[in-house]
């Protein structure tokens, strides 16, 4: 399974490429989906590339079931 996830424009590295803020890690991915994403916005991540610009009710919403996801998850091992 694939699963995407919600990232903060850090740094726009060149026209193709951004650095994104993730949870604590720092990663890098393509923005040709998102030419208008700017410092500070919220982007949904996925296969290496944003492909949507989010709010930050969104990311708050993503976090949260992303977080509530890992402790079912822990109760299946």
């Amino acid at each position: 399974m694939c699963l995407g996830t919600v990232g903060k424009l850090i740094e726009i590295l060149d026209s193709e490429t951004a650095r994104f803020e993730v949870m604590g890690a720092e990663v890098t991915a393509a923005i040709n989906f998102v030419p208008q994403a700017k410092l500070d916005d919220f982007c949904m991540l996925h296969a290496g590339a944003a492909i949507a610009i989010v709010d930050e009710k969104e990311e708050q919403i993503f976090k949260e079931l992303f977080y509530e996801l890992l402790e079912v998850n822990k109760g299946t091992k």
